[in-house]
């Protein structure tokens, strides 16, 4: 990796028309805000998209806090943070900042700052690197590209193993949403994981809850929350 070409910087800030969106690279590469700001007739009108980070999440660097936080190299969690993949044995502590979970979560980036590689009005691109451990034996290296447009906010994610075996890969964003009174939740899922009490997945199931969700579902009276689903990236 390039290091003369990183820029030290707190926040970046991207504008595009009416949108605009702030990156916390020293916050786990998230994203701080996601929101859109018009003039209607006397009044200044603002909407967020994306639940904004708090102040004190900022100067606390808490992905929690955040609007958006990258999971690399794994989503979800690993039971006991004990897994082998290629002769490799993972040997992942708990790491919830929040709660004292036995199952380690989200990968390892989340919990690290990033690197600002480049940074424009329209265009950002946050770098990390991180050696093998006992938690994770492989070396590697990731990158997100966050280019906002007038209507629309694009984010591209690129992990590369730097190791010399193969690696296991899983890699996400874990946006939270504003929960109004009255949210539905739509997504054409195809099947569903049913967790148990530790947010553990067991099952894939489809039908019922699944069927719903591509009719469209009252956040509030939906039980979505601790399973992940399987879609064509076309939710809203």
């Amino acid at each position: 990796m390039k290091t003369d070409r990183v820029i030290s910087q707190p926040l970046v800030v991207l504008a595009a028309g009416e949108l605009r969106l702030v990156l916390a690279p020293n916050a786990g590469g998230s994203i701080a805000s996601f929101s859109r700001h018009w003039q209607e007739g006397r009044r200044r009108r603002e909407l967020h998209w994306m639940r904004p980070a708090t102040a004190t999440g900022l100067a606390l660097r808490n992905p929690l806090d955040m609007a958006s936080f990258p999971l690399v190299p794994f989503c979800n969690r690993i039971r006991q943070g004990r897994a082998s993949f290629e002769g490799r044995e993972i040997r992942f502590p708990p790491n919830h900042p929040g709660e004292d979970a036995p199952h380690p979560l989200h990968g390892i980036a989340w919990l690290l700052p990033w690197q600002v590689e480049s940074a424009g009005q329209h265009e950002a691109s946050l770098v990390i690197s991180v050696d093998a451990s006992e938690a994770w034996p492989w070396r590697f290296s990731a990158r997100q590209k966050f280019r906002l447009e007038q209507r629309a906010l694009y984010v591209e994610m690129e992990v590369r193993n730097e190791d010399s075996a193969p690696m296991p890969l899983g890699i996400g964003h874990h946006p939270y949403f504003p929960h109004h009174r009255g949210t539905r939740v739509r997504s054409p899922a195809r099947a569903m994981w049913r967790g148990d009490a530790e947010v553990m997945p067991v099952d894939l199931q489809a039908g019922g809850p699944v069927d719903a969700l591509s009719e469209g579902v009252e956040l509030a009276k939906s039980c979505i929350a601790p399973a992940a689903t399987t879609t064509s990236a076309r939710s809203r």
